[in-house]
């Protein structure tokens, strides 16, 4: 993976195209049951507007690391639609292309907030004392459709040859990285067959390269992520064998981080951040997860900040998934935790309630009301 590095708009599309591949689309689960929402919070969730509030005065400017992703669409919603601005800030957006590269920034307060995956440089990163607190949920796998997957070769698949989990022992896989959440994801799935992942072998390579490798023959599956996914599907080259949703329906592929010493600076800003998010989440949630609200506007807004620049993509691919109420679960992040002690990627146990800070979350739910049955 990359590190953070200034550019402009007009050049970001072909070097982010590969963290796009990496973390473009995630999907949702259900989280721990919470409260059964008033009629009056269910309203005022339903309306998308916020309790009246005073926006920060004089405006607070923060500064907001992130891969520029379509798991970022909540993001970009509220920067266009003012959310932002509505509470008093100022977000100014910088590329952020992986964890590694981000969580130094985040530790030192040069940027205050962060979109990135949960993988094992967030974890150990805290047991070396860097102090950053995980906020709010981004994006979810979604069980009904994964964007994540692993995908047989095309030919294998027609064949039959690779057609099923349990043939992929001996089998070579593409992926971008050993030790990442892939590897978690493909252990999970090879339990169930009665299989590890000493069972297969490995070839690292960037996501970019996954489909000259299988036209190639070089591999014979790959762990892709979308618009990846669509894009190999399309050309023929690979087959979806079994998808993230399939595996891990409620993890957490992307998360909000935030500095620990901006948190005990400005709390309020914190507040506000997250309110406006939520609010932009849910713009999302209403219109890509219900399919109740237009989804015109907000593709526009992905197709400028994102690689993905083709209208067309958007009719094909598959979307994640966000919680409307925010709230981040930790049963999925200690599962997550196990597998990288138990394969020594973790030297030991992070306290995970104490990674995660539930009160910017719980702030902005009372402002804009619980939402009602997340998932129906």
């Amino acid at each position: 993976m990359g590190v953070m590095r200034d550019m402009t708009m007009g050049s970001r599309g072909a070097v982010l195209l590969v963290t796009l591949a990496i973390l473009s689309a995630c999907a949702g689960g259900r989280s721990a049951p919470r409260a059964v929402p008033t009629d009056a919070s269910s309203a005022q969730a339903a309306s998308g507007a916020p309790t009246a509030v005073a926006p920060l005065s004089p405006p607070v400017s923060v500064t907001l690391g992130l891969p520029y992703i379509i798991a970022d669409a909540g993001i970009y919603i509220a920067q266009e639609r003012g959310y932002f601005a509505d509470e008093g800030l100022h977000v100014d957006m910088v590329p952020a292309q992986s964890s590694s590269g981000l969580l130094p920034l985040l530790a030192t307060n040069q940027v205050q907030f962060g979109s990135s995956s949960l993988d094992p440089a967030v974890l150990n990163a805290v047991l070396r004392g860097i102090n950053i607190k995980i906020l709010q949920d981004k994006a979810r796998f979604r069980a009904e459709s994964g964007t994540a997957a692993l995908m047989a070769r095309q030919d294998l698949y027609d064949s039959g040859e690779l057609r099923d989990l349990s043939q992929i022992r001996g089998k070579t896989i593409a992926e971008l990285g050993r030790n990442l959440t892939p590897d978690y994801y493909m252990e999970t799935a090879f339990k169930k067959v009665g299989l590890t992942l000493d069972d297969v072998e490995f070839s690292t390579m960037q996501m970019t390269d996954m489909p000259v490798a299988l036209a190639n023959k070089a591999v014979d599956a790959a762990w892709a992520y979308e618009p990846l996914l669509t894009t190999m599907e399309l050309r023929g080259l690979a087959h979806v064998l079994i998808d993230a949703g399939q595996i891990v329906p409620d993890e957490y592929p992307q998360v909000l981080y935030a500095s620990e010493a901006f948190i005990q600076e400005n709390p309020e800003a914190v507040r506000r951040f997250v309110t406006a998010h939520l609010r932009g989440q849910r713009d999302y949630y209403r219109a890509f997860v219900q399919n109740e609200a237009d989804r015109s506007e907000i593709i526009q807004w992905m197709i400028k900040y994102t690689a993905v620049k083709d209208p067309a993509m958007y009719e094909k691919m598959r979307f994640h998934a966000v919680e409307p109420n925010g709230y981040i679960d930790p049963r999925p992040i200690e599962r997550f935790q196990d597998f990288c002690v138990e394969k020594g990627i973790l030297p030991s146990r992070v306290d995970v309630a104490k990674l995660i800070d539930p009160q910017f979350i719980d702030y902005a739910v009372n402002r804009l009301g619980r939402w009602p049955d997340p998932y129906r």
